[in-house]
């Protein structure tokens, strides 16, 4: 997989300012997309702040550091990217090396309630992200 990177600012069709108009589009391959990735292959739709929860993994072989990332992508209006979030939670991994446990944001001043993206890293190598919700949704 590649990564592409595509965008510009809000000013009109314009080179004759600071920050003008650009039509360039970048593509990015970073080289772990080549590695054997770890991959979930059971989690919780919902977790609730200041609990564990399990999730089913597959680790490459000898993956030595674990690290599990929530995430919120945010969202985009008026050309501004707003409320991105990227919280590491601590997690245990099962002597079957395949369960691991994992603890949830202590509150929501930590990870917002609402949707999130959870993945698996093994040794900075990035699962797929699967989506489940944090808390009700609503309350903080």
């Amino acid at each position: 997989g590649s990564i592409m990177i595509a965008g510009s600012n809000p000013n009109l069709d314009l080179s004759t300012v600071a920050f003008g108009t650009e039509y360039r589009v970048e593509w990015l391959k970073p080289d772990y997309m080549s590695l054997p990735r770890p991959k979930i292959v059971g989690l919780p739709e919902r977790i609730d702040f200041m609990k564990s929860f399990t999730l089913e993994i597959m680790l490459p072989k000898q993956t030595d550091v674990i690290t599990i990332s929530l995430m919120d992508l945010g969202f985009v209006t008026h050309s501004v990217h707003m409320n991105s979030r990227l919280v590491e939670l601590e997690s245990k991994l099962a002597s079957d090396g395949r369960t691991l446990t994992v603890f949830s944001p202590t509150s929501g001043t930590v990870y917002p309630p609402g949707p999130a993206w959870i993945y698996v890293l093994a040794d900075g190598v990035p699962s797929v992200g699967k989506k489940l919700l944090v808390g009700d949704g609503i309350r903080v």
